[in-house]
């Protein structure tokens, strides 16, 4: 498949109209910030992402309700909330931020809080092998 190439100007053009859709500052070329790199753009959501409404797989809604299943009695800390994640996948063909929604919402409905409350996540994967794959996950207050 080949690599799909615009213009300067289409370029433009385009930013523009994201620009103005997402109400975003317009910005050409990234500032540097923190010795990282900050784009004026706002960041899309699934919602925004993907047209028509997504259904859970019969997969989905099994998983779900396992892992609501296992998951223990915890405490729940303070808000904001620092998400740590780790995952064990079967092979090295895995990505980990495909995971992050589906336990976080789990999460958030076994110990009764709102996901927009996580205001950090570290995620961590491992490959282990088939027959060995984990999530392991540690919720706490974040520290400022």
């Amino acid at each position: 498949m080949g690599r799909t190439t615009i213009s300067e100007n289409e370029l433009r053009l385009l930013q523009e109209k994201i620009a103005s859709k997402n109400k975003a500052q317009l910005s050409v070329s990234p500032i540097s910030f923190n010795g990282s790199k900050r784009i004026l753009l706002k960041p899309m959501s699934l919602n925004e992402g993907y047209t028509g409404k997504r259904y859970k797989t019969k997969e989905h809604r099994v998983w779900h309700n396992l892992l609501l299943s296992l998951l223990p009695y915890f405490k729940l800390p303070e808000p904001p909330y620092e998400l740590t994640l780790k995952f064990g996948f079967a092979t090295g063909a895995s990505d980990g931020d495909n995971c992050i929604k589906f336990v976080q919402d789990c999460l958030g409905k076994k110990y009764g809080f709102n996901d927009k409350k996580i205001k950090r996540w570290i995620v961590d994967t491992e490959v282990v092998g088939a027959g060995n794959e984990y999530i392991e996950w540690d919720l706490k207050t974040k520290k400022s």
